[in-house]
C-alpha cells in the first residue's frame, strides 16, 4: 500500500467577480490588513482601485506596499516588515504573481517572529504563529496562493532560498478570472506554460502519488484545451 500525505487547508473561490464578492471576508482574519503586491499591474488594471473601494465599504482597515520586486530578494521583504509592523497590520492581502505572495508570506513570518528571514530558510519551526495570509494570483501559473513556499533571493550567497512551513500557506485564495483579462498575450502564454511545467514536474517527481498523477494529467488536459485559446 502506497503512503499519501495530503493537506491543502486553503479555502478557494473560484469565480468571475470572485473579488467583489468574497474579499470582504478579510475581516474574518485581523482588524487591518497589509496589501501586498507589485509597483505595475495591480494599478495599471485599475485593481487596486477597485481593491480600495471594496474595502473603504466594508470598513476594512488597510495599509499598501506596492514596492514588491520581480525577484525579491531579503531587502525588499524588510521593507515590507517595517511597514507591517509600523502599521500594526495583523493581515495580509497578498496580491499578483508568486513574487508578491512569496513576499506576503515572508512577512507574514517576521511581523510575529524574532530573528532574520536567514533564520527561517528551510524547514523550521516558528516560535509564534505567521499572519493569516489571503490571496489573490493574477497570473496563470504560479500556484503560490496554495502552496507552504516562498522563494527569496539571498543576495549575499547569491542564490535563491525557500522558506517552507505549512503555517504560511494562505487562508483563502481568491481566483477571479476576470484578472486574467488584463493580461498580455505573452504573459498568459508564459505563465501558462509555467502551469505547465508545473503539472509536469509534478506528474514526474519521485515522490508523486496517484493523487498527485490525478491533478497532473487533469492540469495538462485543461492547458491542452484552453491555453491557446486563452
Amino acid at each position: 500500500m502506497n503512503v499519501i500525505y495530503f493537506h491543502s487547508p486553503t479555502k478557494i473561490y473560484f469565480e468571475r467577480n470572485g473579488i467583489e464578492k468574497y474579499l470582504p471576508l478579510v475581516k474574518n482574519y485581523g482588524k487591518k490588513a497589509l496589501i501586498v503586491s507589485g509597483k505595475n499591474f495591480i494599478y495599471r488594471s485599475g485593481l487596486m482601485d477597485k481593491i480600495k473601494n471594496i474595502f473603504e465599504r466594508e470598513n476594512i482597515n488597510y495599509s499598501i506596499f506596492s514596492n514588491v520586486n520581480p525577484e525579491p530578494d531579503i531587502k525588499n521583504v524588510e521593507e515590507g516588515i517595517e511597514l507591517c509592523k509600523k502599521e500594526n497590520c495583523d493581515a495580509i492581502l497578498a496580491i499578483g504573481g508568486g513574487s508578491a505572495m512569496d513576499v506576503g508570506k515572508c512577512i507574514a513570518v517576521m511581523a510575529t517572529n524574532k530573528g532574520s528571514l536567514r533564520d527561517y530558510f528551510g524547514e523550521v519551526e516558528y516560535e509564534n504563529e505567521p499572519l493569516p495570509i489571503i490571496a489573490i494570483p493574477t497570473t496563470c501559473g504560479t500556484g503560490s496562493e496554495v502552496t507552504r513556499y516562498a522563494v527569496i533571493i539571498d543576495e549575499k550567497e547569491k542564490t535563491k532560498k525557500t522558506v517552507s512551513n505549512e503555517k504560511i500557506m494562505p487562508k483563502l485564495a481568491i481566483l477571479d478570472p476576470n484578472v486574467i483579462d488584463y493580461l498580455s498575450p505573452y504573459l498568459i502564454a508564459a505563465t501558462g506554460m509555467d502551469a505547465f511545467s508545473h503539472a509536469a514536474e509534478s506528474y514526474l517527481a519521485t515522490n508523486s502519488d496517484f493523487i498527485s498523477r490525478f491533478f497532473s494529467i487533469e492540469s495538462l488536459k485543461l492547458l491542452k484545451e484552453n491555453l491557446k485559446k486563452a
